[in-house]
């Protein structure tokens, strides 16, 4: 195999490859191969890494996963969605304590978008419906990682959090599937 050398547009090209296969085909081993084609000749961004991150996800390779949702974090540390990513891949390897923060990073981002918004219609509107659904799945996980943690360290004050949490997620669901003529 000859090394390939090219500009950040030649590595567009790659990117561009890799979501052919990724949304399109499916051919997640071609994907891979483009995204990781496209970082190496100069094109390095964050929904890149993100989409390598869930290909590994996707396989249960956690530690590579956790690579590329790490550098998607570094240059986006408020994208709700690598907070989850990264959340649950720390919870799939039983660093629940890496975990918890960052789900409780992903409530804080979403608390302070719901005070500028007050009134989601999730019923109604699909990016409200994702703010909603997004913040059950973070209240949901980060219930199930305080609650790993309050039986590891015997801290009770966790597994109440961890309650008020799984709570929080089911008010969240009852406003996902609730009939708005009710």
């Amino acid at each position: 195999a000859s090394e390939l050398e090219g500009d950040e547009n030649t590595g567009r090209l790659f990117a561009d490859m890799g979501d052919l296969d990724y949304f399109i085909s499916g051919d997640m081993d071609d994907a891979l191969y483009n995204y990781e084609k496209a970082i190496e000749i100069k094109n390095d961004t964050p929904s890149i890494n993100y989409r390598i991150g869930s290909i590994y996800y996707n396989r249960k390779n956690y530690d590579n996963a956790l690579v590329s949702f790490i550098k998607v974090v570094e240059k986006e540390p408020r994208n709700p969605n690598v907070l989850l990513s990264l959340g649950n891949v720390l919870a799939l390897r039983g660093d629940n304590f890496a975990a918890e923060s960052y789900y409780s990073d992903l409530i804080r981002v979403l608390n302070q978008g719901y005070e500028k918004q007050k009134i989601l219609m999730p019923q109604e509107d699909e990016d409200d419906f994702a703010i909603v659904d997004l913040y059950l799945k973070a209240n949901n996980n980060l219930g199930v990682a305080l609650y790993r943690l309050a039986h590891q360290t015997g801290n009770s004050s966790m597994n109440a959090e961890a309650t008020v949490r799984l709570s929080d997620s089911i008010r969240a669901w009852d406003s996902l599937t609730r009939n708005p003529n009710t």
